[in-house]
């Protein structure tokens, strides 16, 4: 909503937990990535060309220990971060 009322584009980054292959990891990543845009824009459809999806695989992991469990859930997130248009 915030972003949406503000002159400011959206980038929305999709990250993986490190078990697979990293080139899955990439492909599922930008999956998710994708999913919440269209998810955000379907709410605000101004978000549209002001918002960017991007996949990081499991590049940037927070845990790291790769067990697919809920001891790495924070690995499998979406982040939001507000940029310049």
């Amino acid at each position: 909503t915030q972003t949406a009322s503000s002159p400011a584009c959206l980038e929305i980054t999709g990250h993986t937990s490190a078990t697979g292959p990293e080139p899955l990891n990439e492909r599922l990543s930008q999956l998710r990535a994708e999913y919440v845009k269209t998810r955000l824009e379907a709410t605000n459809p101004a978000l549209a060309k002001r918002s960017i999806a991007n996949g990081m695989g499991s590049r940037q992991t927070m845990v790291g220990n790769g067990r697919d469990d809920a001891s790495d859930a924070l690995d499998r997130r979406v982040e939001f971060k507000v940029i310049g248009c």
